[in-house]
């Protein structure tokens, strides 16, 4: 077997192995797409429907003709946008910090931080939800967004640190010798330069908090405060399943995410940054 006939091959093989990844990764999406047009007999029907005989926006009206859905939508936008606002500000100059200054424990307290990675989730929840009961700080999407950069500031302050670490200091110290404040540089120089980093580390803690579910059942018990998240899991009672409905919801719950579609390239290069230079 020549040289071309192995390259041939391997092309083959590439584009095979690309087309299992695809249609594991999107054939699930694809399927909930196509099952929340579905009408119950469509979805149950044996042999199994691909495509409904009748296309209806019949679940996404059930949906929302129920607010409280459409409030938990809200709740989980607000709680969002609040924790990774929370999160940024914390883990823009605490990366900077850390890349650019050399402390005493500086190399321990990144071990550290890099180490609250691996805690599971469900091992802060009970401390938190004792802390925020004797506080009377329960059933608060605002207080639920202000526990969230716990779980989320570790990653951040990571990514920021490996990100801020490949910017030579050179651009901090020229803009310094031209006038500029230490601060002045930082916002005028660093900043910009560091925008995929930053723009990395926002998306992962806004997708992050928008589908967090662990914290939020646990902290929030009225049904005007539950997040969107929460919601999803009233389509499964007792006795049985609203699969299309559930497939509606979900669909719905899954719009947020599509911006990452668009800076993907800016997420894939903060990530590829990250850890590039002590």
């Amino acid at each position: 077997m020549n040289r071309k006939r192995l390259k041939v091959l391997g092309y083959i093989g590439l584009i095979i192995g690309f087309l299992v990844l695809l249609f594991f990764a999107v054939g699930p999406y694809f399927r909930m797409f196509i099952a929340s047009f579905m009408t119950v007999e469509d979805f149950f029907a044996l042999p199994m429907r691909y495509l409904p005989t009748e296309w209806s926006t019949r679940n996404f009206k059930s949906i929302f003709a129920d607010p409280a859905f459409s409030n938990s939508l809200l709740n989980s936008f607000r709680s969002s946008l609040v924790a990774t606002a929370i999160t940024m500000v914390l883990s823009i100059p605490a990366g900077y910090s850390l890349a650019s200054r050399r402390f005493p424990g500086r190399r321990k307290m990144l071990v550290a931080i890099l180490g609250f990675q691996f805690i599971p989730p469900v091992v802060l929840c009970v401390p938190i939800f004792i802390m925020f009961a004797r506080l009377g700080m329960l059933n608060s999407v605002f207080n639920l967004s202000l526990a969230y950069p716990a779980f989320t500031t570790p990653f951040a302050v990571w990514l920021l640190t490996g990100f801020f670490a490949t910017i030579p200091p050179d651009l901090e110290e020229a803009a310094q010798i031209d006038g500029c404040s230490r601060l002045q540089a930082i916002y005028h120089i660093i900043i910009p330069i560091a925008i995929p980093g930053i723009l990395a580390a926002t998306l992962n803690t806004f997708i992050w908090v928008w589908q967090e579910f662990l914290l939020a059942v646990v902290m929030l018990t009225k049904p005007s405060q539950h997040t969107a998240s929460i919601a999803l899991s009233f389509f499964v009672g007792q006795m049985g399943i609203d699969w299309t409905g559930l497939m509606a919801a979900a669909l719905i719950f899954s719009l947020p995410v599509l911006p990452v579609t668009y800076f993907a390239r800016y997420f894939q290069q903060g990530l590829s940054m990250t850890g590039s230079k002590e």
